[in-house]
Formats: structure tokens, C-alpha cells, sequence
């Protein structure tokens, strides 16, 4: 009988030990598969940050690479719009001009310039007072001397080039500018003002 209890204690033994080693197995076993989870969370993790961080890359190269698309496109635009309005004010100008010019020709030109002559010695009274016209303009200088009198001198002025009269005074330091030159020049700057194309 002594064989049957020690067959039944070594058997007992051998469960335990089974038994222990089963437990510590699934023991090994679970904590493997808690490791090897949280490893793959890990690894998803970084994965799923490294692709983060090339959305945000990719997404900031697309957004630079269109924002200076759209900045040239921007450019050639402004400078498609500047020289179209460029072309108008030349065009504008030069019909502008050559009606001037025509205008010149006429009999009321000389009624003109008559008038701006009173007008630039109401202001610049003083005998030192010169008058200038634009060169071919001198048929008109006996009718503005019974005008200005013996104050004034009347004189040339090659940068009067459409027509008109221009009074200096150097003592005074004035200038009295009644010349067509001037007034388109002044269209000119209203019209780049007001004429609704200015390029922003």
C-alpha cells in the first residue's frame, strides 16, 4: 500500500506542478498578448501621428503651392488690368487732346484767350507780369496787348504745346497757369481718381 500512496502523492505532486505550470503558461500567455496589445497600440499610435503630421505637411505644401498660383495669377491680372487702363487713359487723353487742339483753330480760341488774359491780370497786378503763349499763337498778341496794356509783356513758352496763357510774376513769386495743357492735366488726374479703375 505504500506504493499506492506514494503513486497517489507523486501523482498529486505532478498535478500541482501541471496545474502551476498551466497557470503560469496562461499567466505568460495573457501578459504576452497585454504586451504585444499595447505594443500595437503603440506602434498604431506613432503610425497614425506620423500620418498626421504628413496630412498637416502635405496640406500646408498644397495650400503654399496654391496661394503662389494664385498670387501670380493675381500679379498677371493687375498687370493684364494696368496696362488695359493704361491704354484707355492714353486713348482718352490723346482724343481729348487733338479736340483741344482742334478747338484751337477756332474763332472762339482767340475769345479764350482774351478771357484768361482779364482772368491773370486780376491776379498778378503788378508790371512786372509776363504773358505766355504757346508757339504759333503769336497772331493773337496785338489783341491781348489792348487787353493787358503796357503792364505786361507777352512772350513764347515752348512748354505750352495745345494753347492757352500762362502769367508769371517773378516779383510776387506767382504764376497764374490758364493754359489747355494744364487742364487736361488736371482731367487726367480727376479721371485716374475717379474713373473707377484703379488697379488694387
Amino acid at each position: 500500500m505504500p506504493d499506492l500512496h506514494e503513486s497517489n502523492k507523486t501523482h498529486a505532486f505532478m498535478d500541482a506542478i501541471n496545474k502551476y505550470a498551466k497557470q503560469q503558461r496562461d499567466k505568460m500567455q495573457i501578459e504576452a498578448e497585454t504586451f504585444k496589445q499595447e505594443e500595437l497600440f503603440k506602434v498604431k499610435e506613432e503610425v497614425l501621428k506620423d500620418c498626421q503630421k504628413l496630412v498637416r505637411k502635405e496640406t500646408y505644401n498644397i495650400k503654399s503651392k496654391l496661394t503662389r498660383e494664385i498670387s501670380k495669377e493675381d500679379i498677371k491680372a493687375k498687370r493684364e488690368l494696368l496696362l488695359a487702363r493704361d491704354a484707355i487713359m492714353k486713348d482718352v487723353l490723346k482724343k481729348a487732346k487733338d479736340k483741344l487742339l482742334k478747338y484751337t483753330k477756332s474763332a472762339d480760341y482767340g475769345e479764350l484767350l482774351k478771357k484768361q488774359a482779364l482772368n491773370i491780370i486780376s491776379v498778378l497786378t503788378n508790371d512786372q507780369t509776363k504773358i505766355y503763349i504757346k508757339p504759333g499763337d503769336e497772331k493773337y498778341k496785338n489783341a491781348l496787348s489792348e487787353i493787358i496794356g503796357d503792364k505786361c509783356t507777352i512772350a513764347v513758352d515752348e512748354s505750352i504745346t495745345i494753347g492757352g496763357l500762362r502769367g508769371k510774376n517773378k516779383a510776387k513769386g506767382l504764376i497764374a497757369d490758364e493754359t489747355l495743357d494744364s487742364k487736361l492735366r488736371e482731367q487726367v488726374e480727376w479721371f485716374e481718381e475717379n474713373s473707377g479703375l484703379e488697379i488694387v
